[in-house]
């Protein structure tokens, strides 16, 4: 053997048992994942770095073959309408900000406009006053706009209107949906989530979840936090609302100044609001659990809101301030003395089952809150049981093909045939290896995809050895005619590998899901496959070469009388 040929063969080899570990994964340096929730699984043995489990395929499999959630989920639309308001020119302090912000609140009830969701904003020291809410089109609009205009008019007859406005989904919240619910997701423990964007939809599959009914839960959630000042009217003192549980949860409950029981989401309404969600700093919620003391969330604000949520505080000691989380109020301390802009949130976090709710809650704040409200469009789950039938059916299709093709190639090419058998398992190894490599989630599509480019390695085998009988015929050495073969017949296969690896492109940049995962997986295939048709098997045909087996040309399936002289 010479030792070109020796260094080749020790390479492939080393390439091969790379991949086998890389698939396998009887050794790591990190912790081996747990597929399904993608947490760090414990060692049963660790020298050093290096960390070994039992060998296992690590491929990661997809949503049809692991089963799990398939969600699409559409953002909704806003209104935006804004107002100038001449009677609201002069400067308010913050009790006088206040209270024009519940009269302004108490002009706009949801019902008369006729929207699920209202929000108000108010200017500081001008007259500006913005309203938005849920739209359906632009019809919509108009009439909702007509409807404000004309409530705002009986208190502010000098109010001026500008042309209301539909705030769509731009390519730029669309990405920011996409990384609040990707933090949302890998928060809550999902491994090899796919999310995805479309327009103004968002597609979102969660393979292997355990609990489908939570996760839509979370992702859904708008994460609108709130903390609004409860107008002095409803608490006097020390005397805050009463709190009973309903559920397992906290129901505030308040009275007026004659007693009379007033509904929270009124008490909610009139409350102006000092912070939200959206000045919060990213990552600083942490769950806070000691013995003895009450389960909390910790907070901390950014910006301009740090200082306006400080002055608030020092402005209203022995108020009450509403913690108030997607419209349901979740905790209402008084406030005992000034707060720098940092926090924590009291829900009633020690009842049963209250510590994963702290931490549920930690999860939506640190990940942030949604630009927009969120609906399903589409909603299907599948079932372990069928994923797992889908992946059995797969594999038995793929090894009973597999087996025909390399009894066929060893009965119709016989040495040469039994040679690409060998470089066809190894190019298995080398697939799986190189999808784990790219850490590709492996889908049914994609399986799909391999047995194709196991074709497609066969295809270019048979095109050399063809053309390698073609060379033994015409009287040439056996080592000249493999020399002869594979340049005469690379044209041809490099130009039908060229035109597949384009067609995966095409599919790529124009699909989505699954038929990305196809296309991922041909382009993976196809280039494996080139090369161990053209370099793997070449090598085993040199070695051939210079073997006792190089006289006997019925091995290479051309008879004595076949060769000219």
């Amino acid at each position: 053997m010479q030792a070109r040929t020796r260094w080749w063969l020790i390479g492939v080899i080393a390439l091969v048992i790379a991949a086998l570990i890389g698939v396998l994964e009887p050794v790591k340096l990190r912790d081996r994942r747990d597929p399904d929730t993608g947490r760090p699984v414990k060692a049963p043995r660790q020298v050093g770095p290096l960390r070994f489990y039992k060998p296992h395929i690590g491929l990661t499999l997809g949503l049809d073959l692991r089963g799990g959630i398939h969600l699409v989920l559409q953002a909704q639309r806003e209104g935006v309408f804004e107002f100038s308001a001449p009677e609201l020119s002069e400067p308010r302090n913050e009790s006088q900000q206040a209270e024009t912000w519940e009269r302004i609140v108490s002009l706009l009830p949801q019902d008369k406009i006729g929207t699920d969701k209202r929000e108000v904003e108010l200017d500081r020291e001008g007259p500006r006053i913005t309203v938005r809410s849920r739209v359906k089109d632009q019809a919509d609009m108009q009439r909702q706009g007509k409807i404000v205009a004309d409530l705002l008019r009986a208190e502010f007859p000098k109010i001026e209107a500008k042309e209301p406005r539909m705030q769509g989904v731009s390519s730029g919240d669309l990405k920011s949906i996409e990384r609040i619910l990707r933090n949302r997701v890998d928060a809550f423990g999902v491994a090899e989530p796919l999310i995805q964007t479309q327009r103004d939809r968002v597609i979102v599959e969660l393979p292997g979840i355990k609990d489908p009914e939570k996760a839509k839960e979370m992702i859904k959630k708008t994460a609108v936090l709130q903390f609004r000042g409860v107008p002095r009217k409803y608490a006097y003192g020390d005397k805050g609302p009463a709190v009973t549980k309903v559920e397992g949860q906290d129901v505030y409950t308040f009275a007026d100044a004659a007693s009379k029981e007033v509904p929270t989401s009124k008490v909610i309404d009139e409350s102006p609001i000092v912070a939200t969600g959206r000045d919060l700093k990213p990552g600083s919620s942490r769950v806070v659990s000691v013995p003895g003391q009450p389960t909390a969330v910790t907070f901390s604000l950014v910006g301009n809101a740090r200082k306006d949520f400080e002055n608030f505080t020092r402005g209203n000691v022995r108020a009450f301030l509403a913690v108030v989380l997607d419209g349901r109020m979740i905790s209402c301390p008084i406030i005992k003395s000034t707060i720098p802009g940092e926090g924590v949130i009291e829900g009633g976090f020690d009842r049963p089952g209250g510590l994963e709710e702290a931490r549920d809650l930690s999860i939506l704040l640190n990940a942030g809150a949604l630009p927009f409200d969120l609906e399903y469009v589409e909603n299907r789950t599948i079932s372990p049981e069928l994923g797992e039938d889908a992946l059995h059916k797969s594999l038995i299709a793929g090894l009973v093909g597999m087996a025909v093709v390399l009894v066929f190639m060893v009965a119709y090419y016989r040495l040469p045939g039994l040679l690409a058998d060998v470089a066809l398992v190894m190019y298995c190894f080398l697939l799986m290896g190189a999808i784990k490599l790219v850490n590709q989630v492996l889908t049914l599509p994609g399986i799909l995809a391999v047995i194709i480019s196991i074709g497609m390695a066969v295809d270019a085998n048979i095109i050399i050895f063809e053309r390698l009988k073609e060379e033994i015929r015409t009287g040439k050495t056996l080592r000249s005619a493999v020399e002869a073969a594979f340049k005469r017949a690379w044209t041809a296969i490099l130009d039908s590998n060229v035109c597949s690896i384009g067609t995966g492109a095409v599919l790529f940049y124009f699909g989505s899901g699954p038929i990305k995962g196809f296309a991922v997986a041909l382009i993976i295939g196809v280039a494996v496959s080139l090369f161990t048709a053209v370099t793997v098997t070449r090598l085993f045909m040199n070695m051939t070469v210079d073997s006792r087996l190089a006289g006997n040309l019925a091995l290479f399936g051309v008879s004595p009388q076949e060769v000219q002289e």
